[in-house]
């Protein structure tokens, strides 16, 4: 079947960073003296309870952050919005050549954001702070509608909003625990590891180059 739509990711797939060394040194190097190393910072922000309840809009993001931070002595909303901007630094936009992509598919597919993330109102983030503006025929935010991947009623809704049959979209994501699910739902999927090894999955699948 002809795809039509292709539904990505966000984190790790949209805003990838070509010097992953130097933000991984960063991380590092926020984490000590916190007396903890930068993955143990990153496994306490995303992959404890206070992540699944904040991504599925359980809590709001001041609880999260307050449950996170507040205990490693980071206290205050202003402290720990100061603390959050610092780490994401070098992973807070869109990579120049995933934007590329997004703008060259837009006219030949319907295009959907299905993220899991703590932003509510991730469509209006998308267009107005990361420059997206119309690019998104469909945006899904977890925290928006109380489910996150690897939900399989989230891709669900993201194949209704974008009005497509499974086979018509395809997913691609970082995590092989997301793909796996949406092909098991009959979505063709990628697992991204860098926007050069997307172009060329893309083009393995006729979709790349793009036809007018």
């Amino acid at each position: 079947m002809t795809t039509r739509a292709i539904i990505f990711d966000y984190g790790n797939v949209l805003d990838v960073t070509d010097d992953m060394e130097r933000w991984l040194a960063k991380r590092d190097a926020m984490a000590a003296p916190l007396g903890m190393t930068g993955a143990e910072l990153w496994n306490l922000l995303y992959y404890t309870e206070p992540w699944q309840k904040v991504k599925r809009g359980q809590i709001s993001e001041g609880e999260f952050l307050e449950m996170v931070l507040g205990p490693l002595g980071i206290k205050g909303r202003a402290a720990q919005d100061e603390f959050m901007v610092k780490l994401i630094e070098g992973r807070d936009k869109v990579h120049p050549d995933m934007a590329a992509l997004l703008r060259e598919l837009k006219p030949h597919y319907l295009l959907g954001l299905l993220s899991n993330t703590q932003l509510v109102e991730m469509e209006t983030w998308i267009a107005e702070k990361q420059g997206l503006k119309g690019i998104f025929d469909a945006v899904v935010s977890s925290a928006k509608v109380g489910m996150a991947k690897p939900d399989p009623e989230i891709y669900e809704l993201a194949l209704k909003l974008l009005r497509v049959a499974p086979q018509e979209a395809l997913f691609i994501d970082d995590l092989e625990r997301n793909t796996s699910v949406a092909e098991a739902l009959g979505i063709p999927s990628i697992i991204f590891e860098s926007p050069a090894q997307l172009r060329r999955e893309l083009a393995a699948r006729g979709i790349l180059p793009v036809r007018p």
